[in-house]
């Protein structure tokens, strides 16, 4: 197991090497809080000011005086349990002094002094009597103080925000000013990266669904499935200032990779390297073992945990591989990816949610019978008769959609999708009731109003539906859709 050590000598150096240029201070009332790494170890109670990242700055009212008798007060307060960890001080620059001079242009010790809070409270109070030289001194248009010295202590990786409330004298009258917003924001540091492969592919559905039609693969087994990476990038390496000297390698303990789709079961089945990992985007070389050595493995989905963490970094191309000889019908769907593992002692790592990948798809027919009645229904169901008028046999599938009526939400997919109706050779047709039909797709709907669509596809060079609606009283049927598609 390695240490963390490494991981928080790395957090807190990045204080300093990013806050100068990046962060002079914090504006209260701004848009640009300090941005912390979630990957701190779940030890860390303390948040270090190195190079000022944690100063907050405070815009003061413009014609503000303070003097001994009318004091200026500012006073500043932290949400979600962070406290101050030590006693702040507080500078101001842009000060005109009682006989219309310039004072503390610039930046200075301001004689501000803590009336209470600060060291292990959530709140401070400063207290501002007159300039450096003891005079009354008026605040500029651009006058800004700056409460320096901070270190929080923190309860967990929450959020903090803080307010900021200036108290004076206006004349006569008693006046204040507030600003509030983000000061500390806690975010991941890695993420993933998902894409899909140099080429769709389009399973051969006219042959049996067996193989991928080979002008959409590499070879005549062989397609890329997709890319996955997962390390600092993207908008994950500009939203961290600390943190951003943290490698993964130093963060990330073990890693897995799980790749999950329809299409995986056929190639699983397939041949002994049916899925596998690569950095070489022509599939050559295998980086992870493929069938038969998966840590894990469900019926559409395949889990590596023997990739380094240099290579899930450097990313991967996923590969899948079907034999001329394989007789497992290849599914058609969406493809995933998956990143999980462990981070090192006392780090927690957000590897997020599941990315597209590939997009299987098929070739041959697709026809749509648009309007079905539930097999529920007290008044009308349906009959359905799908004819093969082509000259080769095929297995028809299926998915169902919600239509929205009744407040039904329409086009929401319900049943199993791509659900195997039959197959049919050459001019052979069936004939499927709405029960028949609901029971082929794993779907029960959820009352007898509801209506939904199906959409048919086959490996077939043409084939069609024809929709039928039987009146439940008479048992009378009428068609209810053009025959062709």
């Amino acid at each position: 197991m390695k240490s963390n050590h490494i991981l928080r000598t790395a957090v807190a150096a990045c204080f300093g090497t990013m806050a100068a240029g990046a962060f002079a201070a914090v504006t209260v009332g701004g848009t640009t809080p300090v941005r912390v790494a979630k990957e701190l170890p779940s030890t860390t109670t303390t948040l270090v000011n190195a190079a000022n990242v944690l100063d907050l700055q405070v815009t003061m009212p413009a014609g503000a005086g303070a003097t001994g008798t009318n004091p200026v007060f500012v006073k500043l307060a932290l949400t979600n349990g962070a406290k101050f960890a030590g006693t702040p001080i507080m500078n101001c620059d842009r000060l005109t002094g009682a006989f219309g001079a310039t004072s503390l242009t610039g930046g200075g010790t301001f004689p501000s002094v803590v009336q209470n809070g600060g060291a292990g409270f959530s709140t401070v109070t400063f207290v501002i009597t007159g300039d450096a030289l003891g005079q009354d001194t008026t605040f500029s248009s651009s006058a800004t103080c700056t409460a320096a010295g901070i270190d929080l202590t923190i309860s967990g990786l929450t959020d903090i925000a803080v307010s900021a409330t200036v108290e004076f004298t206006n004349g006569l009258l008693q006046a204040s000013a507030n600003a509030n917003g983000s000061y500390v924001t806690f975010v991941d540091s890695f993420s993933a990266t998902f894409s899909a492969g140099v080429t769709g592919l389009v399973v051969d559905a006219t042959s049996g669904s067996d193989n991928f039609v080979p002008t959409s693969n590499l070879t005549q087994g062989t397609g890329v499935l997709g890319y996955l990476s997962f390390n600092r990038g993207g908008s994950a390496a500009n939203s961290s200032t600390m943190g951003t000297s943290m490698s993964l390698a130093n963060a990330l303990d073990s890693a897995s990779v799980t790749i999950s789709g329809p299409a995986i079961a056929a190639l699983k089945n397939s041949s002994s390297a049916g899925v596998y990992l690569t950095t070489d985007a022509g599939c050559a070389t295998v980086v992870a073992a493929g069938h038969g050595f998966f840590d894990s493995t469900a019926a559409t989905s395949v889990t590596f945990a023997t990739a380094t963490t240099a290579q899930v970094s450097a990313g991967f191309y996923v590969c899948g591989v079907v034999t001329a000889a394989n007789t497992v019908v290849i599914g058609t769907g969406q493809i995933t990816g998956q990143f999980g593992g462990t981070g090192v002692t006392g780090v927690t790592i957000n590897f997020g949610a599941a990315g597209n990948l590939q997009n299987v798809s098929q070739n041959g027919s697709t026809k749509n019978a648009y309007f079905i009645n539930a097999s529920s229904s007290i008044a009308k169901t349906s009959v359905i008769r799908i004819v093969n008028t082509g000259g080769n046999s095929g297995t028809i599938r299926a998915t169902a959609y919600l239509v929205g009526d009744n407040g039904a939400a329409d086009g929401t997919a319900v049943g199993n999708a791509n659900s195997t109706i039959g197959t049919l050779t050459a001019n052979q047709s069936i004939s499927l009731t709405s029960a028949q039909l609901e029971a082929l797709l794993g779907y029960t709907p959820a009352s007898g109003t509801v209506k939904y669509r199906v959409v048919f596809s086959a490996g077939l060079a043409n084939f069609e539906v024809l929709n039928f609606t039987r009146d439940v009283g008479s048992g009378s049927i009428s068609l209810s859709q053009s025959q062709t598609n």
